[in-house]
């Protein structure tokens, strides 16, 4: 009886030892890749995601996890890339998504949301139900709605308005890399969320950031233009 317990005793060790291990390297990769990126492996603030909480840190209405985040700058925009973790009901089976986020701010506050959701991947299943199938959101350019499809912002004339033509070329880039995209506009900050667990610090992630900025440069041009009585046509 001693000797199973010390073998138990040793086998809890021994899984302990390994755990923190896992941890610590886990650790070492976060870091590593936050350096990659020239950011730093955390949160900006401690209060920074209650601060964008009404953004939607999440691409569903859900509770979510978010792990593993590194902010910096990217080109004078601030940003925060985190990984998300999630679940949702669909046809009575619960399912579990992973994507990976990044947040740019410095976005004009003044653009009302917009949602651009890529023709790939689940982002359809938006649509599968009825109670949002209104909600499609059509930027009246036939090439460029091959490859998103919108959900309908609160004021869709405004929203054509802004989706110009270096809007458009940027988020057509996005989706070029990234085919899964989920593009918002909201409150400041442009966010974009790709299907999975994306290595950040590969090249073709950090292009997606690269043209997000200039997406959020666009949209800021074009929202300047608007507010000051302008159509901007780029």
């Amino acid at each position: 009886m001693a000797i199973a317990i010390v073998i138990g005793v040793v086998i809890v060790v021994a899984w302990g030892a390994l755990a923190i291990s896992g941890t610590a390297k886990n650790r070492e990769a976060h870091a590593a890749m936050a350096t990659a990126m020239g950011g730093v492996p955390s949160w900006p603030t401690e209060v920074w995601r209650e601060q964008h909480a009404k953004v939607g840190l999440c691409p569903y209405p859900s509770k979510a996890k978010y792990q593993e985040p590194i902010h910096g700058q990217a080109l004078g925009f601030p940003f925060t890339t985190f990984l998300v973790e999630h679940e949702t009901m669909y046809l009575n089976t619960i399912k579990t998504w992973r994507h990976t986020a990044a947040l740019l701010e410095g976005v004009d506050p003044t653009v009302d949301r917009l949602d651009l959701l890529s023709t790939q991947g689940e982002w359809l299943l938006e649509f599968n139900k009825k109670s949002v199938e209104h909600r499609r959101f059509s930027s009246g350019d036939a090439e460029f709605d091959r490859w998103y499809l919108g959900l309908t912002p609160n004021n869709p004339d405004h929203a054509r308005q802004l989706l110009t033509l270096p809007v458009k070329k940027a988020a057509y880039a996005i989706v070029q890399i990234a085919p899964t995209a989920r593009i918002r506009v909201n409150d400041g900050v442009l966010i974009c969320w790709i299907r999975g667990t994306v290595p950040r610090d590969s090249a073709a992630y950090l292009e997606v950031i690269r043209l997000m900025t200039e997406l959020a440069t666009a949209v800021n041009q074009a929202a300047a233009q608007l507010n000051s009585g302008g159509q901007y046509r780029g």
